[in-house]
């Protein structure tokens, strides 16, 4: 009973945070090349309507503040470990996918966007959902 009165405060509260205004307007300012990639890949998520982000990176924090930047869309990790995934299942809005991280990029990619259409993050009878990658490793934000 009382982790329920505990959740329904913290979906309450969270209903009141306008988490664009607070990361989009001019209260952030990313302090690395990293944190600037991430959050312009959060930024086109929310002006071109995506589904899913997919961040393929090799190191958690970037996966850790992509979460707490708070986009819209489902974020989706592909990660090589149990243990890992695990560890990133508590952070908002981000899902881990396991999968050989020793692989290309494209092929972690659609790894990924199978998992999240299995998962039911991203509706597979929409049209044509828009999703954005960004690969930490080549250090690029792409839409498809």
């Amino acid at each position: 009973e009382a982790v329920k009165f505990m959740s329904s405060v913290a979906d309450q509260s969270e209903q009141f945070i306008d988490y664009t205004k607070s990361f989009f307007g001019n209260s952030v300012i990313p302090i690395s090349s990293t944190e600037e990639l991430l959050l312009g890949a959060v930024s086109c998520s929310l002006t071109s309507d995506a589904d899913l982000i997919i961040v393929v990176s090799k190191s958690i924090a970037d996966l850790k503040y992509c979460s707490l930047l708070r986009p819209e869309a489902f974020i989706i990790a592909p990660v090589d470990s149990v243990e890992v995934a695990r560890q990133l299942e508590l952070y908002s809005g981000l899902y881990p996918v396991v999968t050989d991280t020793l692989q290309p990029v494209a092929v972690q990619v659609e790894v990924s966007i199978h998992k999240a259409k299995s998962m039911g993050l991203l509706k597979s009878q929409k049209l044509k959902s828009k999703i954005v990658v960004v690969d930490m490793i080549d250090r690029q934000v792409s839409v498809l």
